[in-house]
């Protein structure tokens, strides 16, 4: 998958800042995001793309990490890169969604976004940046544009909606639209929800095979804690948000029973015990001492805050937790 294989790493890197999706142009009805993912996604993630791509501390971030091979030297040289392999212009985009199934993540994903397009141009750009050749067919009234013998299809809805992703996720947020499937509900959009508005922020459901796992209690002997309680946690949410140079970092676990999420609580609670325990480096404690744990009924939430500054004093104490000399 050629122009796949183009796109998944921008994909990776809006979640991890945090989460990638497509938008476009055309007449018809406008659609919020959310309201077009179908009920057979287990994940779901969302950032602001227009305030990352904008936001000068990230810009900074970016240009004086260390750099290796062809990376780019600059924000707008990486932000030009991605243009020139893809076709995709991420000032064109506002906000934008992806969401998908976590049992089989690289066979179904679609991505949803806002901006303002023309499909025309916007699809002829595609196929000449990418080198990609499309298919078009029509699927209850909207073009897809499918990449021949891949499996990334595009459509447009409306003047300010674009789908991208496998053909079969992309059919099933139009099925949404038109009212021929179930919109996405339960725990996963629960706990999506529950993390407010952020600059980023995703959920999932966990599988239950991956649940299974922690039931092992092998590894708790070198810590002293115990992770089975997080057996009981049928979802968990991550958001990232930003006011000014702070940094709020929240994690909401959702748990099968009130006694699970304590338990859970406990654990949490006492890993950071252990880490300020652990460490000699007076800033990495302090940033430590800043996270807050709390249950309320089933739910775990764990909040961070610090500026941009403290992160870079106490990163040393993380990665030379003992304070020895390297």
């Amino acid at each position: 998958m050629r122009l796949l294989r183009l796109l998944l790493p921008l994909v990776a890197v809006a979640l991890t800042l945090t989460v990638l999706a497509g938008c476009g142009g055309g007449g018809g009805p406008s659609f919020k995001p959310i309201e077009l993912v179908p009920q057979d996604a287990n994940f779901i993630g969302d950032v602001q793309i227009e305030r990352i791509i904008n936001d000068p501390d990230f810009q900074n971030a970016y240009n004086q990490s260390p750099k290796s091979g062809d990376e780019p030297a600059t924000w707008d040289a990486a932000l030009a890169k991605l243009t020139a392999e893809t076709g995709l212009d991420l000032h064109q985009f506002n906000d934008a969604l992806i969401f998908g199934d976590v049992t089989r993540a690289s066979t179904y994903f679609c991505g949803i976004a806002q901006g303002t397009f023309d499909e025309t141009q916007f699809m002829e750009n595609i196929k000449v940046k990418s080198g990609s050749k499309f298919t078009t067919t029509s699927y209850k009234g909207y073009n897809l544009y499918i990449e021949d013998g891949e499996t990334a299809t595009f459509a447009f809805l409306g003047k300010s909606t674009l789908l991208f992703g496998t053909t079969q996720s992309v059919k099933d947020a139009i099925d949404v639209s038109k009212g021929d499937r179930n919109r996405l509900s339960g725990q996963v959009l629960d706990t999506y929800n529950g993390l407010g508005t952020a600059i980023a922020k995703a959920a999932l459901l966990i599988p239950e095979s991956e649940r299974r796992k922690l039931l092992d209690d092998s590894q708790s002997e070198d810590t002293g804690l115990s992770f089975k309680p997080f057996a009981d946690a049928d979802a968990v949410g991550m958001s990232i948000d930003k006011s000014g140079a702070t940094e709020t970092i929240r994690i909401e676990a959702h748990f099968v029973s009130a006694a699970s999420a304590r338990d859970a609580k406990d654990t949490v609670a006492g890993g950071i015990s252990l880490l300020k325990g652990m460490t000699q480096d007076q800033a990495a404690k302090d940033l430590l001492g800043k996270i807050e744990v709390v249950v309320s009924g089933s739910t775990l939430r764990v909040t961070f805050s610090a500026s941009l500054s403290d992160l870079e004093k106490a990163l040393p104490g993380f990665t030379n937790p003992l304070g020895r000399v390297p």
